[in-house]
């Protein structure tokens, strides 16, 4: 396994991080909140399972692979890092708010 230390394997292991985080955060929020109909929780509960696994997949590729990315991908990848955190993060926060 050849794992660098450039931006692009960072990013690999961020996403990786972040899909366990958003999970258990994700669960934690549906076991707090009580006065959801089924539907809303049912949805909650899909995308606590979905959303991570669209993270960590990625982000292992981007940890095998991330040192051989070309500078416009990476600044790409860096780009979307920064939206998926601000967007996990968001839905989180308003979810723990309620």
């Amino acid at each position: 396994m050849n794992v660098g230390s450039r931006l692009g394997t960072l990013i690999g292991l961020l996403y990786i991080l972040l899909a366990f985080g958003y999970f258990i955060v994700m669960i934690i929020a549906i076991a707090r909140s009580s006065n959801n109909s089924f539907r809303n929780t049912g949805l909650y509960i899909i995308q606590s399972v979905v959303i991570p696994i669209l993270l960590f997949l990625p982000g292992v590729i981007l940890l095998w692979s991330g040192w051989r990315l070309q500078p416009s991908l990476e600044f790409a990848q860096v780009l979307q890092a920064i939206a998926v955190i601000y967007l996990t993060l968001r839905d989180a926060f308003v979810k723990f708010s309620r």
